[in-house]
């Protein structure tokens, strides 16, 4: 899924206390997941990337 075509800066960081379930999802969540990424590069033995498992899902 990280394939260099998202962009960590352009990514939205919500609170939990502010979360609208109601709401749209964001336009490019690759974005997000670019810098949930970069993140956790910077933890303290983090996982290897490769390792990891993100799952996004939504009702439809």
């Amino acid at each position: 899924m990280l394939d260099g075509r998202a962009t960590p800066a352009l990514a939205y960081i919500g609170k939990v206390t502010t979360f609208d379930p109601d709401a749209e999802g964001p336009d490019n969540w690759l974005n997000d997941l670019a810098l949930w990424a970069q993140h956790h590069q910077e933890q303290q033995n983090a996982l290897p990337l490769e390792q990891c498992v993100v799952d996004v899902s939504s009702p439809s």
